[in-house]
């Protein structure tokens, strides 16, 4: 038996092969229907179109076989590859490459053996279009012409579905471009309405400071008494807005949120400050109702924009008198934190659409505030981020209620895998 010697330039064959990402492919109903047709037209057992890599040549269509590919070395395929024409073999047990090959003295006992090289749409030649019969016989000239046709056939369709999936993979690539354009529009609005938001408090007392600056003669000593809370304030802002930018480099470049322990009291310490000034202006009643010792698995730059979101919104809808609370307590495995007010709270309808979190609209506060809207929205989306979601509930004229479930943190002394996603509700 002989063995079929690879094909000069076979790395840049191999190399073309592979580019049509055939090999292995589910059966399709063109290549299929050629091989039925050969099998019908020249009256043979076994027809095939036979895909030769390296190391084996595997069957893309066939009819009267049961595998799916051979080895290459005793493959009548891989001598085929060599012609530039039909190679035949009109009786395998007479010729001396074939006679003692393990597919001629065994099953399927081939004796006839005619195959059609096909050829890439860039010239290398992939397999052939074989016919297979346990029986000697020669092809005549009509026969010959029929089966160099039916190549042809089997190389437009590979022409064809190479040029589809070319297509395929521009459009995906096209969609892809899209979707990331659209990702960095909407992260480009998250991080603007975030600013926005978090801004909002500071830059008012920084405007109340400069106010009393010009309304009023200071005494240097009440000069230096408002200087540490302007100093504070511009701390806090620069704090947030580097956090800000932070969160959103790690959407940008699609960075996983990695959560960890957090102290909720000291979560507590760092939002307040941003909506005091406004709860003193409009005379709320701002509370705190924590469980002391409580610690929450989650990420700090998050929780933090949503509960100053959350307190933003409460102080936004109530009225003087009303009272605003920050609570934070353990149900069963979770940290259940939140606000809850005693303002305007919202209609049925209202709530109805809140909840679906598809809804963004901006009702004007109750001293007029503007917003832009995102607020809820921004909290869902960081939430589901943690692995959890924002629970609301509300009685028209009788306040409203926005809380979050976050996992208890484990004992500090274990072992705590980075990333870890906390469980949600």
């Amino acid at each position: 038996m002989r063995i079929p010697e690879p094909l000069p330039h076979e790395a840049e064959r191999l190399k073309s092969l592979f580019q049509q990402d055939l090999l292995d492919s589910a059966p399709e109903a063109e290549f299929d229907s050629i091989v039925t047709l050969a099998a019908q037209l020249f009256g043979v057992k076994i027809t095939l179109i036979s895909l030769v890599d390296d190391c084996r040549q595997w069957f893309k269509a066939k009819v009267g076989l049961n595998g799916d590919e051979t080895s290459r070395d005793l493959s009548f395929c891989g001598h085929a590859l060599h012609g530039e024409d039909i190679f035949e073999v009109p009786d395998a047990r007479l010729d001396e490459r074939f006679f003692d090959n393990p597919f001629v003295t065994g099953e399927p006992h081939v004796r006839f053996y005619a195959g059609q090289p096909i050829r890439s749409p860039d010239g290398y030649k992939l397999g052939t279009l074989c016919l297979i019969d346990d029986q000697p016989r020669m092809l005549t000239m009509p026969e010959r012409h029929s089966l160099h046709l039916l190549g042809q056939q089997v190389e437009h369709y590979i022409q064809l579905r190479h040029h589809i999936r070319q297509q395929e993979k521009r459009i995906k690539l096209l969609s892809a471009q899209v979707q990331s354009s659209n990702q960095a529009n909407a992260l480009k609005d998250q991080l603007l309405a975030v600013l926005s938001h978090d801004l909002r408090s500071p830059l008012i007392s920084f405007r109340s400071v400069l106010e009393l600056f010009a309304t009023q003669n200071l005494e240097p000593g009440e000069l230096e008494g408002f200087i540490p809370e302007i100093c504070q304030k511009f701390d806090q802002t620069e704090t947030k807005v580097v956090q800000v930018l932070r969160w959103a480099q790690q959407q940008l470049h699609n960075q996983g949120v990695s959560l960890e322990p957090l102290n909720v009291e000291a979560i507590a310490r760092s939002v307040l400050p941003w909506c005091q000034d406004c709860a003193q202006r409009k005379k709320i009643n701002l509370r705190v109702d924590l469980t002391p010792g409580l610690q929450a698995l989650g990420n700090l730059e998050l929780v933090g924009v949503v509960l100053r979101n959350l307190l933003g919104n409460a102080m936004k809808y109530s009225r003087q008198g009303d009272q605003v609370t920050l609570f934070a307590y353990q149900e069963g495995q979770y940290v259940e934190l939140g606000v809850q007010d005693t303002g305007l709270g919202m209609k049925p309808e209202t709530l109805k659409k809140l909840r679906s979190y598809t809804y963004q609209a901006s009702a004007p506060g109750t001293d007029n505030e503007l917003g832009t809207g995102l607020g809820l929205l921004l909290c869902q989306t960081y939430l589901n981020q943690m692995g959890t979601a924002l629970d609301i509930e509300s009685r028209w004229l009788e306040g409203s209620s926005f809380s979050f479930r976050l996992a208890i943190a484990p004992d500090p002394s274990a072992h705590l895998p980075k990333g870890t996603p906390c469980p949600g509700n």
